[in-house]
């Protein structure tokens, strides 16, 4: 081969790898329990703090060792916490606690399900109505009941820091997403077409959510970005229970009982034993309860985003082997 013509091909690759280049996201996964009981329904704040329910008691960690909260020997379930260390959680009555220091019942009639709470203490949950059906309550110092003039029946909401909620109902035809804005209840754009449920919502009003597929059975996660909803997940796995953060990385919970992370560019599976609902915080941090060895265990992974290089512009990467063509050529008539 031409030595010139050889040494330009070398120059063009790397020129090509220099473009670019990207890392997979890469995962370290502690078990930070590792206990004979079982714990479970494990929840995450925005700063990492955790709390989990262990034989109907109530376990905080800050990033240490787990902490017994006092007093809270309720048969307690779905503990939620924020970055404040204030909790939120149902009893065996189904009664929901705010916890600050010390618990107070915030719900006003029962059952309840699936507390959430914010940064700013503010919380919301599912339970019977005044009018009869699951209706979305809503606390900031007072309990409310939010109605929505499209469905009668609502559940699983989730809160941002903003005070948005937004949650699934049943409108007659389809399952849809409802969007409160602290003054009233939208259905959530592009979505008109499908059957949505267990949205999530970040503090940027992005949601993600699950979508039943009726041609195919099964379930898929779904994004709406604020513009647009964009499809994540196409396979033959029910995925539903959805989490997002606000830098619109998604985690969810697959039929198989699996976690998987959309990391924004590409979804990876994290674990191969038995798990179930996936937290992600804003502080590059995922948790899940899964049984590993026999026992329901808390898992916590922190990861590291993929770095990927700047990419030139086509005009710039043809100046520039145009560029590398015209030296090695005039320097081979030299010779």
């Amino acid at each position: 081969m031409n030595h010139f013509v050889f040494k330009v091909i070398i120059i063009s690759s790397l020129l090509l790898d220099f473009i670019a280049e990207s890392y997979a996201t890469e995962y370290t996964i502690q078990n930070i329990t590792n206990s004979s009981g079982n714990e479970e329904h494990v929840s995450i704040a925005s700063n990492g703090d955790l709390v989990w329910n262990l034989d109907g008691d109530i376990y905080y960690w800050n990033g240490t060792s787990p902490t017994k909260i006092a007093s809270t020997n309720y048969a307690s379930g779905e503990p939620g916490v924020n970055k404040n260390g204030e909790l939120v959680w149902y009893d065996s009555a189904r009664d929901i606690y705010f916890y600050d220091g010390t618990p107070e019942k915030i719900s006003v009639r029962t059952p309840n399900f699936r507390p959430k709470i914010n940064d700013s203490g503010e919380a919301t949950w599912y339970g019977f109505g005044a009018a009869g059906g699951y209706q979305i309550h809503y606390y900031d110092g007072t309990t409310h009941e939010l109605t929505s003039p499209f469905s009668t029946n609502n559940i699983h909401p989730s809160i941002n820091n903003s005070g948005q909620i937004v949650w699934y109902g049943y409108n007659g035809t389809r399952t849809q997403i409802y969007l409160w804005d602290g003054t009233q209840v939208s259905v959530l754009p592009g979505i008109s077409d499908l059957n949505c449920y267990f949205p999530d919502i970040n503090d940027l009003g992005q949601v993600a959510f699950s979508v039943y597929d009726s041609t195919r059975a099964d379930y898929d996660i779904y994004f709406w970005n604020g513009t647009e909803v964009i499809r994540i997940t196409d396979d033959d796995i029910d995925q539903q229970y959805v989490r997002i953060n606000n830098s619109g990385e998604i985690v969810w919970g697959g039929s198989d009982n699996r976690i998987y992370h959309w990391d924004g560019e590409s979804i990876n599976q994290l674990t191969t034993y038995d798990s179930w609902r996936p937290e992600i915080s804003d502080s590059n941090q995922i948790v899940w309860y899964g049984n590993e060895s026999g026992n329901s265990d808390i898992y916590l992974a922190t990861y590291e985003l993929p770095v990927t290089t700047a990419v030139p512009e086509p005009t710039t990467l043809l100046l520039s082997l145009f560029g590398v063509t015209a030296i090695f050529f005039k320097k081979n008539k030299e010779k």
